[in-house]
C-alpha cells in the first residue's frame, strides 16, 4: 500500500509537471541573418537558453567545418548583459536583476566563402524551475525520485507565486498609470471648460459695450 501511495504521488506530480513543460524549437536562418527571442520574466529568476545548429542540407561542403555565432542578452533597459561568441552547440545561463522583458539574440558569422548556406538551429529558452538541472540535483543531493520530483513541484510553486506577484505589482504599476493620465484628462476638461465659460462672458460683456457705445441698444 505504501509504495502504490508513493507511485500515486509521482504520477500526480508528474502530471501537473507535464503541463508546465517547456517546448523546444527549431527555425532555418541564413547566414548573417538575425533572430532574437524574448521572455518576461520577474526578478531573480534563472533563464538558461540553449542551441545546437547544424548545415542544411548536413552533408553540404563547406570551407569551414564549424560554425560560429554572437549571442547576446539585453535587459528591459536594453543594456547588453551578455555578448558572446560561440560555437554551433551550447548553452548560457544568467539570473535576472530585474523584472520585464530580456532579450536573447543569436547572429550568425556570415563568413563563409560563396553563397549564403542556411542552417538549422534547435533553440530552448527555460526560465525559473525549467531551467533547473533536476538530475544533477539529485546526484549531488543523494534524492530518491519521489523527493526530486517534491523538489520540482516545490520550485514551480514557488515560480508561480513569484510571477504572481510580479504581475500584481505589473497591474497595480498600470492602474497608478492609467489613473494618473485619467486625472490629467479630468483636470485639462476643467480647465478648457473654465476658458470656455470665461471667454463666453468676455465675449458678452465686450458686445454689450459696444453696442452701448454705437447707441444700438
Amino acid at each position: 500500500p505504501r509504495q502504490m501511495q508513493n507511485r500515486s504521488i509521482i504520477l500526480v506530480i508528474s502530471f501537473f509537471l507535464f503541463l508546465s513543460v517547456t517546448q523546444g524549437l527549431h527555425f532555418f536562418i541564413n547566414e548573417g541573418d538575425t533572430r532574437c527571442f524574448i521572455e518576461e520574466v520577474p526578478k531573480d529568476t534563472l533563464i538558461l537558453t540553449k542551441w545546437k545548429a547544424t548545415l542544411q542540407p548536413e552533408n553540404q561542403y563547406q570551407p569551414r567545418k564549424t560554425l560560429s555565432f554572437v549571442v547576446t542578452v539585453t535587459d528591459p533597459q536594453e543594456a547588453v548583459l551578455i555578448k558572446k561568441d560561440v560555437s554551433s552547440e551550447g548553452r548560457i545561463a544568467f539570473t535576472s536583476h530585474e523584472g520585464g522583458e530580456y532579450k536573447v539574440c543569436i547572429v550568425t558569422s556570415g563568413r563563409y566563402f560563396g553563397n549564403s548556406a542556411q542552417i538549422k538551429i534547435e533553440f530552448n529558452l527555460d526560465t525559473g524551475a525549467d531551467a533547473f538541472d533536476y538530475d544533477e540535483i539529485a546526484q549531488v543531493e543523494h534524492l530518491t525520485d519521489l523527493q526530486i520530483e517534491l523538489r520540482r513541484l516545490n520550485d514551480k510553486a514557488f515560480e508561480i507565486m513569484k510571477e504572481q506577484s510580479y504581475l500584481k505589482a505589473r497591474e497595480i504599476l498600470a492602474r497608478d498609470e492609467s489613473e494618473s493620465v485619467n486625472g490629467q484628462v479630468m483636470w485639462w476638461s476643467i480647465a478648457e471648460t473654465i476658458v470656455l465659460v470665461a471667454s463666453g462672458v468676455w465675449q458678452n460683456f465686450y458686445l454689450k459695450n459696444y453696442f452701448k457705445q454705437k447707441k444700438l441698444v
